[in-house]
């Protein structure tokens, strides 16, 4: 016979598989945006519809050419000089820390060198 503790603790089990998919089931016959709605915690659903455009009222601003990307802020700053000034600039960067792990290196194989000098191992018997 199992202990009673064991018992309660395989019935609890079953009733959260159980409640968890009877929970998925009604999401799933909800519909996926019914999950923000059911759980508080999360953000609101960016599933509303979107406003609606305004009337033209005729000015504004005029229509851009189609050789403009629009939802690409700032693609006309991306130019062969701009990529070359990041190059140079990544290649010193880079030469500066080289040359601050060569120090390092350096002093490391010093201060290990000079502490295993200070070590004394007694001869053996």
């Amino acid at each position: 016979m199992l202990p009673r503790w064991f018992r309660l603790a395989v019935v609890l089990e079953v009733a959260a598989a159980v409640a968890l998919l009877v929970l998925g089931a009604r999401l799933v016959g909800a519909g996926v945006h019914a999950a923000s709605d059911a759980l508080t915690w999360l953000p609101p659903a960016r599933h509303a519809p979107a406003p609606s455009p305004l009337p033209d009222l005729g000015g504004g601003l005029p229509p851009l050419p189609h050789s403009q990307h629009p939802t690409i802020a700032g693609i006309e700053l991306l130019t062969p000089e701009l990529f070359a000034k990041l190059n140079k600039q990544t290649g010193a960067f880079a030469e500066i820390q080289w040359s601050l792990l060569r120090d390092l290196e350096a002093l490391a194989r010093d201060e290990a060198t000079r502490l295993l000098n200070g070590v004394h191992v007694p001869a053996a018997p």
